[in-house]
């Protein structure tokens, strides 16, 4: 039976960390490793064993080779929520006027949640490939490349995942909601959630696409702005955002992540139960990864 850990035996608490998540060494077998990987010996040990580096002669993927970067998702998505919420404290300002910080700091935080939602997808197929029949079955289309595969050499066994979710929006609730619907029959946005994140979508769209200007379009469909009664002038007017919306916004999306992590993790968990698949130690250390968010409280 799978436990759900406490904490991965090798997955070290990070928070801040005392270097940057995103620098990187190189071991001695020329694999590039973050950081926080590279300062473990037993990481890097297993990622000599992965390229064969050991007299065994076998060819294993480490558990944290299933993630992109090498890093949890989730504990990678908790850090750069981290990042956002530090930089948007320290150049808040107080007033209404336009503040380009916030609005970089509110982009970004959504950018990277889509991010989230694909990497997240890609490391649960990469752990068990059986889920790609539940996304054929499904309707989806599944097919891939074949010179991608080819240029994945060995490692296209642990690595189809990132592969596959390239070939899918995670954009809206909707299209995230059907494709981790497909996989492990799970919804990580209820109807409310669904409504809100539309509502965090078109002000990130007014802001990228528009500079934050009011359209006629983002006037129709905003019914927050026709319940106050106020008239606002589409191509004269901005949307503003301040702090309070980057708070709201990250506050959103924490707990939506956090609980795609922890259902994902469980559901997997019966799943491969249920089959009676017997996983290796790095491949169950991975599926136990997938639960970790990296601060002090497990969501």
């Amino acid at each position: 039976m799978l436990a759900r850990p406490a904490r991965p035996p090798h997955c070290p608490r990070l928070g801040p960390p005392p270097l940057s998540p995103l620098a990187t060494l190189t071991d001695a077998s020329c694999h590039t490793l973050p950081v926080w990987v590279a300062s473990d010996p037993e990481q890097i040990r297993r990622r000599r064993k992965m390229s064969g580096d050991t007299s065994s002669g076998k060819c294993e993927p480490a558990a944290l080779d299933y993630f992109c970067g090498g890093v949890p998702t989730g504990m990678y998505f908790r850090m750069t929520l981290d990042d956002i919420r530090a930089i948007s404290a320290e150049r808040a300002r107080p007033g209404r006027g336009i503040d380009r910080l916030q609005e970089i700091c509110f982009v970004g935080a959504l950018s990277y949640f889509e991010s989230f939602c694909k990497d997240h997808f890609a490391s649960l197929i990469n752990i068990e490939p059986r889920l790609i029949e539940h996304l054929k079955n499904s309707g989806h289309d599944v097919t891939v490349d074949a010179s991608f595969i080819a240029s994945c050499g060995p490692s296209i066994a642990h690595r189809i995942g990132f592969l596959l979710a390239e070939k899918y929006d995670f954009g809206t609730a909707h299209s995230i909601n059907a494709v981790y619907a497909a996989i492990l029959n799970i919804a990580p946005f209820s109807k409310d959630e669904t409504q809100r994140f539309s509502t965090f979508l078109r002000d990130r769209n007014l802001l990228v696409r528009h500079g934050g200007m009011y359209t006629m379009n983002y006037l129709a469909a905003n019914p927050r702005l026709a319940e106050t009664g106020t008239k606002y002038q589409a191509f004269w007017e901005s949307r503003v955002i301040d702090r309070d919306d980057v708070l709201a916004a990250i506050e959103f999306l924490e707990a939506i992540a956090k609980r795609m992590v922890r259902d994902a993790h469980d559901t997997l968990s019966t799943y491969v139960e249920s089959k009676g698949i017997v996983y290796d130690d790095e491949r169950r250390e991975a599926l136990s990864y997938v639960l970790w968010w990296g601060d002090e409280h497990a969501p």
